[in-house]
């Protein structure tokens, strides 16, 4: 077991307004600086003016340095600590190298260095670098491994140092951008590699458990289980038509398959009702047998036999367009009714039918679907509900179509109950249909039909298809959300601006940005520095604010200055770069110099603004008089005393009206 530390503060769900105490020594305080955020990963930096500051001690001679950081941008030369009394002042400090990744570990006697440069930080990815010095050897360790050493190196001297910071320098370098989970320090011991071994060990997580960055090792949710023996970095969920209750669960073994006429999707606790499982009659065609009736799998009786040559595949009943056709056994129905297929049209024949329900060519009480409105050579989910006076056709899920001045048919044993085929002057369907749902005496409504759809639909993420027919993204895209239906959905998942989950692409959420192609973690997304936004999902990199405005880190917008002030500069950082107006003196919002500060009697107006250009009027009132110019003209046009004179914005927004008496 590796000594215990000197000083130890872990910065792990702290909180702002109170300093983290050091956890051994008790007395030394680490306080977050200039807006400095927790999180229940650490302590996060915007890489502008963010910092911790710590209590000052004396130290020096052998030390061992222990962190787990995270960065998201790699500043020069930033930061991830800095004791000493200034500039090469004493100093010793960890940061990344220039503007790369590379670990840098200085130790200075006065202004004379000793340093190791070798291995790398990860960027958006949590790394444990231990860093040690004794006697002429310095050291450091990343991720329990050795990364680099200097045999010809010194000790720092033994001093109270004036400042102990950490995401900040001593000297002009800018700030650290990310998030420092712990920092332990270790006095006149230099930690083996055996020790150092031992606490990145520590870090990695047991059969259940999953690392979740600095959070270290937490318990698989409900849904989902973790069947490494050790160190797994991600919990795996259960896949869809299953579900697992167990917490910390370790085995694919514990997620339990859903009972008939339930449905789960990934990574589910439990599964949920389906709407297809409340259906009165219901005949799936997928994979049926060519010579065997498809029996009614909700009351268990009627039987749908295939007639005159029609197939069967793995993806529904298969017809010719000549002759072939399904019979389904009659039964008695009529009143409110929802029916729902899934069919794919090869041909389009004149009228040709679905399904029609009826009682022979001279009979009118019939019900039947046919060729209008449907995709060719695509699956299409169609619902249609009747009740009362309403009738209402759903297309993959959207409404399409109604009428309130309709009927119910009326209740009956009808003779013919065909698929395919109709009254025997129409065509018969050239195409497949993979199942027929019927509701009797129920109106099915959108959010329950948006359901249908969505359980039709649901290839498993890295696939695509229509019901039933379910193919793997190719090796080269292999990519896809849950639900897509077409090659076209595939995804390499490569570019800037996106990420991979569990074979899902994401794209980063506004106010982020990820400049890297084949990111694999949420965390690739970097929050937009203070002074830049992102506006759109798929940020590739972060927009300056413009003249007027500021913006503070991960903003999806720039705030615009408040009236009375006024911004000359771009990409600020904070409100206190927006300036006051001079005594006496006003502005709209948003302004960008001083020039457009004004006396009471003399008014800007911003109107027709663009993102690149706005025209400015300005009026002043005389003796009865009011005149209007517009900013750069070469004369005023006067409007002799107006009753009120109102200005109006391009967005139709009033902006202010003016009587003649004020």
């Amino acid at each position: 077991m590796a000594p215990s530390p000197s000083h130890a503060w872990d910065f792990r769900g702290c909180s702002p307004s109170t300093p983290v105490l050091d956890s051994v020594g008790g007395n030394l305080a680490a306080t977050l600086m200039h807006g400095a955020s927790c999180t229940t990963s650490g302590v996060d930096f915007d890489g502008v003016d963010d910092y911790v500051e710590l209590d000052n001690w004396e130290w020096g001679g052998a030390v061992t340095i222990e962190v787990y950081v995270k960065y998201r941008t790699f500043n020069n030369w930033s930061r991830v600590l800095d004791f000493g009394n200034g500039e090469r002042s004493n100093n010793v400090y960890l940061s990344n190298k220039d503007t790369e990744s590379g670990i840098g570990f200085n130790v200075f006697r006065n202004s004379y260095e000793q340093f190791v440069r070798q291995g790398e930080w990860g960027l958006s990815t949590w790394t444990h670098v231990v860093a040690t010095v004794s006697g002429t050897t310095m050291k450091v360790y990343k991720n329990g491994v050795l990364a680099g050493r200097n045999e010809d190196a010194h000790e720092p001297y033994i001093m109270t140092r004036e400042n102990h910071f950490l995401g900040k320098s001593n000297s002009l370098d800018p700030n650290f951008d990310g998030s420092i989970a712990f920092l332990r320090m270790w006095h006149s011991v230099s930690l083996t590699g055996d020790d150092v071994a031992k606490l990145y060990e520590a870090l990695q997580c047991e059969a259940g458990k999953a690392s979740t960055g600095a959070s270290f090792c937490e318990d698989c949710r409900a849904g989902t289980h973790a069947n490494a023996a050790v160190g797994a970095d991600e919990c795996v969920p259960c896949p869809a038509g299953s579900f697992s209750t167990i917490v910390g669960s370790a085995s694919a073994d514990d997620c339990q398959s859903c009972e008939a006429g339930t449905v789960s999707y990934w990574g589910a606790a439990a599964c949920a009702s389906s709407m297809s499982g409340t259906a009165s009659h219901a005949w799936d065609f997928r994979s049926c047998v060519d010579d065997a009736p498809v029996v009614d799998s909700a009351d268990g009786e009627l039987k749908a036999t295939l007639m005159n040559g029609a197939t069967c595949s793995p993806y529904g009943v298969s017809f010719d367009g000549v002759d072939d056709y399904v019979d389904i056994d009659d039964w008695e129905w009529g009143g409110a009714l929802t029916i729902e297929v899934s069919v794919r049209f090869e041909s389009f024949h004149p009228w040709s039918r679905v399904l029609e329900f009826s009682n022979g060519d001279e009979d009118d009480n019939r019900i039947f679907l046919s060729s209008t409105g449907w995709d060719e050579s695509a699956w299409t989910q169609v619902v249609v509900t009747v009740s009362g006076t309403s009738m209402n056709v759903y297309k993959n899920g959207a409404l399409v179509g109604g009428s309130t001045g309709a009927h119910e048919p009326l209740t009956m044993t009808r003779n013919q109950h065909r698929l395919g085929a109709g009254q025997s002057n129409i065509e018969f369907f050239e195409g497949s249909i993979a199942f027929v749902r019927v509701w009797h005496g129920v109106e099915l409504g959108q959010e329950e039909i948006t359901a249908l759809f969505t359980e039709l639909f649901s290839c498993e993420a890295g696939s695509f298809g229509p019901p039933g027919e379910c193919t793997s993204c190719p090796a080269e895209t292999p990519y896809s959300r849950r639900g897509s239906t077409d090659s076209g959905d595939c995804t390499a998942c490569d570019t800037s601006g996106s990420y991979t989950y569990l074979r899902e692409c994401f794209e980063c959420e506004a106010g982020l940005y990820n400049p890297f192609t084949n990111s694999t973690s949420v965390d690739a997304c970097l929050p937009c520095a203070a002074g830049k936004f992102s506006a759109h999902t798929g940020s590739s990199s972060c927009l300056e604010c413009d003249l007027g405005s500021y913006s503070r880190s991960a903003a999806p917008s720039c705030t615009q200055c408040l009236p009375g002030k006024f911004n000359p500069n771009t990409a600020s950082t904070h409100p206190k770069f927006c300036q006051d107006c001079a005594a006496g003196k006003s502005s709209v919002t948003g302004a960008t110099s001083e020039t457009k500060c004004f006396l009471p009697d003399s008014v800007l107006f911003n109107m027709f603004a663009t993102a690149t250009s706005s025209e400015i009027f300005t009026y002043s009132k005389g003796a009865g008089d009011f005149a209007l110019t517009l900013a750069g003209a070469s004369s005023e046009s006067s409007l002799a005393s107006p009753k009120t004179l109102t200005f109006i914005s391009d967005t139709n927004m009033l902006v202010s009206s003016f009587g003649s008496d004020e």
